[in-house]
C-alpha cells in the first residue's frame, strides 16, 4: 500500500506549516516547511519569524532520519541532521550560530549579547554525556547590574565532551582589568 498527502497546509495565528507526505511498505518521507511568526513570543530580545525546512524519513525498519535548515532574526541559523534508531540510539549534529540574547530571560537581571557559533553532535542515548562539540564566542558582552559592572570582549571556546564543558574564555572587565576562565565544569548534578 502507498499513501500520499500533497500540499498539506496547517495554519494557526503564530505557527504555520506546509508539507508533502508519502508512505509505503512501513516507511515514509515528509518534506516540510515550518514558520513561527514571531520569536518574540518566547523572548522579548528578538522579533521576527523563525523558519525551518527539511525532510524527515522513516525507513521500513523503524529508523528516523531528519535533516533541516533553521533561520531567524538576530543571526539565528543552523543546519541540523539526526538519525534515531528503533532502540533509542541517537546520532545528531547541529552547526550554525545563535544570538546569546536568547538566554536573557533565564539569567535576568543580567543581560548578554553577541553571537555563539556552534558545531555540536550527540551520539548515543539522549543525555548530556552523549553531547560533544565546540561553542565559540567572539566579542560578546555581559551586563551585571547587581554588581554595577559589565564584562566585554568575551571571546574563546567551550568544548563539550563526556558530560563536561571545558572553558577557555577571556574578557575585559568594565572597571578595568582582564578576566581569564579556563578548565572543566561537570554538566551533571
Amino acid at each position: 500500500d502507498s499513501y500520499q498527502v500533497q500540499n498539506l497546509d496547517i495554519a494557526f495565528p503564530n505557527l504555520s506549516a506546509q508539507a508533502n507526505l508519502t508512505a509505503s511498505d512501513g516507511g515514509g518521507r515528509a518534506q516540510f516547511d515550518v514558520r513561527l511568526a514571531d520569536i518574540g513570543l518566547f523572548t522579548p530580545e528578538f522579533s521576527g519569524p523563525v523558519t525551518a525546512d527539511g525532510t524527515a524519513t522513516l525507513s521500513a525498519g523503524g529508523q528516523w532520519q531528519v535533516n533541516a535548515r533553521v533561520g531567524g532574526p538576530g543571526g539565528i541559523g543552523a543546519t541540523v541532521g539526526a538519525t534515531l534508531s528503533p532502540g533509542g540510539a541517537l546520532s545528531a549534529s547541529a552547526n550554525g550560530q545563535a544570538p546569546l540574547g536568547l538566554a536573557n530571560p533565564f539569567i535576568e537581571p543580567r543581560r548578554i549579547q553577541g553571537l555563539a557559533a556552534f558545531d555540536l553532535s550527540l551520539n548515543g542515548p539522549p543525555a548530556l554525556s552523549s553531547l560533544s562539540g565546540t561553542v565559540r564566542l567572539n566579542d560578546a558582552r555581559l551586563a551585571v547590574p547587581t554588581l554595577s559592572n559589565f564584562v566585554e570582549g568575551i571571546s574563546g571556546t567551550v568544548s563539550l565532551s563526556g558530560g563536561r564543558a571545558t572553558l577557555d574564555l577571556g574578557a575585559r572587565l568594565g572597571t578595568g582589568g582582564t578576566l581569564q576562565v579556563s578548565g572543566p565544569i561537570a554538566l551533571s548534578g
